[in-house]
């Protein structure tokens, strides 16, 4: 049931931080490989691609919230896992 559902990230690719800044960096190039298309000239490249995402699940005051843990190019798994599993804890992919 949580298959092809629309999820959203945020990347810092402009901040006075320079670690928000790296960590986006390395958060697109992710993003990037899991869909095949290693240097953008625009976002609009990337829109529409299929990957995998590794999503955890957690409370934040009464309400589940996404976390996105990772991006992976879709063949890694031959089947759907049940997300119902991240409730109250991480996916099987997140490691936690």
């Amino acid at each position: 049931r949580y298959l092809n559902r629309k999820l959203f990230d945020r990347l810092n690719l402009t901040n006075d931080n320079d670690q928000a800044v790296e960590i986006a960096k390395r958060t697109l190039s992710s993003i990037c490989h899991a869909v095949g298309v290693l240097q953008p000239k625009d976002s609009k490249e990337l829109h529409g691609k299929r990957m995998l995402v590794t999503v955890a699940v957690r409370d934040y005051q009464g309400t589940p919230q996404n976390d996105i843990k990772g991006y992976g190019k879709p063949e890694v798994i031959s089947q759907p896992v049940p997300m119902e599993t991240a409730h109250g804890g991480a996916s099987p992919f997140s490691g936690g």
